[in-house]
């Protein structure tokens, strides 16, 4: 993950004139390093920037800089980011806040199209109203500081206590009013993770990216020697019915659904050596909405534990 430039974080702390908490005029939103595809999470480079824009209803433009001290602490937990945020033409970078809006905030960096983070602590807005527990992210196109909380792509609060792991999921979604980007979140709860039978790997689907292509979405998790894997019970994860495959080494893919034969068309298959107890995710990926974009990456859960 890249760091946002040096003259943004300063002026997000710097003190310029007192207000009040926007906490109640916010949009509340909803409720180690790993490679992807062989690309290693990046870091950094610098933002490009962008150009400065008004906060919260209620605050008072300072080009994008802050009208109010802020002062943030750690939480404990662990909270990572998986961007695979595409406009149908090409993937989308994100930059990452901490806090309520870009003028009361604390940038993280910017998250590149097809980046899986690290896991990183979460970082709580001490002037809020707020749950002491809570935290709140939000995010932005890359550079894109002109935003209020109505218009950010993603704004969520979490809570976390000394257990809790989070893998925050980003895809983009059809919006049908607009030709405007639409990003939504899936959380999966890594803490949550049931145990697979002796011998045998938990591997859950999130092909969400693959929902705005057509014949695309419809998929089922297989092997080359397994088309259909017996299902699990619901892992806890907020991912579903895992597929319950035997350790060992394996070519991963999802498959279409309801093909003649069965597992004869899907996305390319990825290889791993699956561990006996062990919990992963194919995530699916596709930077245009062409069946033939799809691409998977192998994600194992439960490792910050």
């Amino acid at each position: 993950m890249r760091l946002l430039s040096i003259a943004l974080v300063t002026a997000l702390v710097v003190s310029a004139a007192a207000c009040s908490d926007d906490d109640g005029s916010s949009d509340d939103g909803s409720g180690g390093s790993t490679s992807t595809g062989g690309r290693p999470s990046t870091g950094g480079r610098p933002s490009t920037g962008g150009a400065a824009g008004a906060g919260d209803a209620g605050e008072t433009s300072t080009g994008g800089r802050p009208t109010s001290e802020v002062s943030f602490v750690d939480l404990p937990g662990k909270i990572r980011f998986i961007n695979h945020v595409s406009d149908g033409t090409a993937g989308v970078h994100l930059d990452l806040y901490w806090g309520t809006s870009i003028a009361r905030s604390e940038p993280a960096g910017t998250i590149e199209y097809g980046e899986i983070t690290d896991f990183m602590t979460p970082r709580r807005l001490e002037d809020t109203i707020l749950d002491p527990t809570e935290a709140r992210f939000f995010l932005v196109p890359e550079g894109d500081v002109s935003g209020t909380p109505s218009t950010f792509l993603v704004q969520d609060d979490q809570t976390f206590t000394d257990g809790t792991v989070l893998t925050i999921a980003l895809v983009a979604t059809e919006n049908t009013f607009s030709d405007a980007l639409n990003v939504s979140e899936q959380v999966f709860y890594e803490d949550e993770l049931s145990t697979p039978p002796a011998g045998t790997a938990h591997v859950f689907a999130w092909s969400v990216p693959f929902s705005q292509i057509d014949d695309g979405d419809f998929v089922l998790v297989g092997t080359d020697t397994l088309c259909d894997p017996d299902p699990g019970e619901p892992g806890g994860a907020n991912l579903g019915r895992p597929a319950v495959i035997p350790e060992g080494e394996a070519e991963l893919s999802l498959f279409d659904a309801n093909t003649e034969p069965p597992c004869s068309t899907g996305a390319r298959p990825v290889s791993a050596e699956l561990e006996a107890g062990h919990s992963y995710v194919l995530l699916g990926e596709a930077d245009t909405y062409e069946i033939d974009a799809r691409r998977l990456v192998l994600l194992e859960l439960g490792t910050a534990n």
